[in-house]
């Protein structure tokens, strides 16, 4: 199965076996949620998410610029700064941030994220996509499993990430 065509994304292969559990559009302007699962477990969650909307000016030219500059980790005041990006990622009482970083993704510069959430125990990693012209608007690709599941599917994941073909 394959994701393809979704705002900046020509085409993504998913994991082998894994099946659409749940797509939601336009619930808040041209907004979409489409979340994939393997077989039977649906607490393990590769989503593909638009917030529907632009993000604030400054986020956006925050975003744009940090993800213009060489590849690096992300300093405490850059996460502040795309904090309207990161939603609760951003936030250490909802969520535990291991890592905040830009990385190249099939020679795409993305924004890369990965923790915990807190009152779930739920571990995420995260891609933040410039989808735009000036960064407001923001393509996510998230991957979220309990700690027990996570080492055993996340590989698949990340192969399927390195991968991606793009508009």
């Amino acid at each position: 199965m394959k994701v393809a065509n979704l705002g900046v994304i020509r085409s993504m292969l998913l994991p082998e076996g894994w099946l659409a559990s749940r797509q939601i559009f336009a619930q808040a302007g041209n907004s979409y949620l489409l979340r994939y699962t393997p077989p039977g477990l649906s607490q393990v969650r590769l989503c593909f998410f638009y917030r529907g909307k632009l993000t604030e000016v400054d986020s956006g030219r925050a975003l744009r610029r940090i993800l213009q500059q060489k590849l690096h980790r992300l300093e405490p005041a850059e996460i502040e700064e795309l904090s309207e990006i990161l939603r609760d990622q951003s936030s250490p009482e909802l969520f535990q941030l291991e890592e905040a970083m830009t990385i190249d993704l099939n020679s795409r510069a993305v924004l890369m994220s990965h923790g915990r959430f807190v009152e779930f125990n739920f571990k995420a990693y995260s891609i933040f996509i410039d989808s735009g012209e000036d960064g407001c608007a923001v393509q996510e690709i998230y991957f979220t499993a309990p700690p027990q599941m996570w080492d055993r599917y996340l590989p698949p994941v990340l192969n399927s990430l390195a991968a991606i073909e793009w508009q």
